[in-house]
């Protein structure tokens, strides 16, 4: 399991210009590294809670090869500090883990995995529902299929 979290988020009409982070949008950009240089495949990622709120928090649910852990921690420790500094003034909780879980769910190919990966961060806050994601604005949840 992958998350960015920490983030203060806020209403999207009334704090969107005060350079606050994206929680979708910057799990989306540590997601492309992994799968851009490792075998990673989504299983689940999830984010945002309401159509109107800058996102605070997001996660994904990855299939990882044993073998590729050590270099996963390396990127989400890359973006971690990547982060702190981008948002050091704006939002200098954010913070990038990256834990073992059990997935449940089916994988996704890695083709599937790196056009959903690039489909939230291209549109990570639009009110359409085109699958296998189903977007509320800001939040989003997808699920392999």
């Amino acid at each position: 399991m992958i998350s960015v979290s920490g983030l203060i988020g806020g209403h999207s009409g009334q704090e969107i210009n005060k350079g606050r982070a994206n929680a979708n949008i910057l799990l989306g950009r540590v997601l492309d590294a992994l799968v851009q240089k490792l075998p990673v495949r989504l299983v689940s990622a999830a984010g945002g809670r309401k159509d109107n709120a800058i996102p605070n928090a997001a996660e994904a649910l990855l299939a990882i090869d044993t073998a590729d852990l050590a270099s996963a921690e390396a990127i989400a420790a890359e973006f971690d500090a990547a982060f702190r500094k981008e948002y050091a003034a704006a939002d200098p909780g954010v913070t990038v883990t990256l834990a073992p879980a059990e997935a449940a769910a089916p994988v996704s190919s890695k083709a599937a995995s790196s056009a959903q990966i690039l489909f939230f961060i291209v549109f990570p806050s639009i009110g359409k529902r085109p699958a296998p994601f189903l977007l509320f604005g800001s939040a989003f949840h997808a699920k392999s299929r």
